[in-house]
């Protein structure tokens, strides 16, 4: 009874910690709301962590599920242009970073005596997107817990740096809006870090953003075979890629809708408020789920491992965008 008490009072926190970063973001020289309400969710795990903790179990999958709400709503204002605009240049800069990630992984795992086990998931975390990665190859390696913990921790910890760290070089390289956002489509490891990293730089550079990192979600599904294949007479289960081709085909369906006239100026501008709404209450629920503390209690050689990868997918990243860029 208590846990069926908890989601709702749980949803209420992180809807109106959602709602007051949204207002908040209205005012004029404010920052992102979903990089607000994201430190919001954060501040409360880290500063009451028994309510963070209680938040996070109760929501359970709903932020992953929200977030794949809003960014389907975001393909009401996005259209064929802009990914054709983004395309070519995009898919070389994500398909050298990911190269490089998966280079580097491999040959730093070697140094520092990974599990192969912890190595892939640290590279498909690092390089494809996220957690979402990692929770998809764990059962075809029969990864144990403790070596997933050890990933998604990593993962989570260099992914939230990226939120403070890519906007200010973005700004300080002078970046624009559309190479801003390959870099943090193609370098950020999460899709919910990413949309909070790029609509943190300015909402052009969040649409670029979300359709490179859908562009590396649909890369998912080759890697997971690619994975069986490496690692044979494991379980292969790919039910766990549904969720990132059910958002990539919401996505481009409102794309397509908008960019041949079927969706009506007035659900656009609604889809764009909805949007940003969603996307900020799961911004907050994925706040509640990260502890500074954990950081304390990764393997060394772990945290060693992810800081390099992420240091090296995002220096890939940035110095294909630039180079490539026209």
């Amino acid at each position: 009874m208590a846990r069926s008490l908890d989601r709702p009072a749980a949803l209420l926190v992180a809807s109106v910690i959602g709602g007051l970063a949204v207002a908040a973001g209205a005012l004029p020289g404010s920052v992102s709301p979903l990089l607000v309400a994201l430190l919001a969710g954060l501040a409360v795990a880290n500063v009451v962590p028994a309510a963070g903790a209680r938040f996070q179990v109760a929501l359970g999958p709903l932020p992953s599920q929200l977030l794949r709400v809003g960014i389907v709503l975001l393909g009401a204002r996005g259209s064929i242009e802009l990914i054709a605009a983004v395309g070519p240049h995009a898919l070389v800069v994500v398909a050298i970073t990911m190269t490089a990630v998966f280079g580097f992984v491999a040959l730093v795992a070697r140094r520092l005596r990974l599990l192969p086990e912890l190595a892939v998931l640290l590279a498909v975390g690092t390089a494809v997107c996220g957690n979402s990665a990692i929770a998809a190859v764990a059962p075809l390696i029969r990864a144990r817990r403790p070596e997933v913990a050890l990933a998604i921790g990593t993962i989570t910890v260099f992914g939230t740096v990226a939120l403070f760290v890519y906007p200010v070089f973005g700004r300080m390289l002078g970046l624009d809006d559309r190479e801003f956002g390959i870099w943090a489509g193609a370098g950020v490891h999460d899709t919910s870090q990413v949309v909070a990293t790029a609509f943190a730089f300015s909402p052009a550079a969040g649409d670029v953003a979300t359709v490179v990192k859908l562009g590396r979600n649909t890369l998912m599904l080759p890697i997971l075979f690619a994975v069986a294949l490496l690692f044979r007479g494991q379980e292969s289960r790919f039910s766990s890629v549904r969720p990132s081709l059910l958002l990539v085909g919401g996505y481009g369906a409102m794309v397509v809708a908008n960019s041949i006239g079927l969706l009506p100026d007035s659900f656009v501008t609604l889809a764009s408020i909805a949007s940003t709404i969603v996307l900020a209450v799961a911004m907050a629920g994925f706040g509640f789920g990260i502890r500074l503390a954990e950081l304390r209690s990764l393997g060394r050689n772990a945290i060693l491992a992810g800081f390099a990868a992420a240091l090296v997918g995002g220096t890939v990243a940035l110095a294909a965008t630039v180079a490539l860029g026209e």
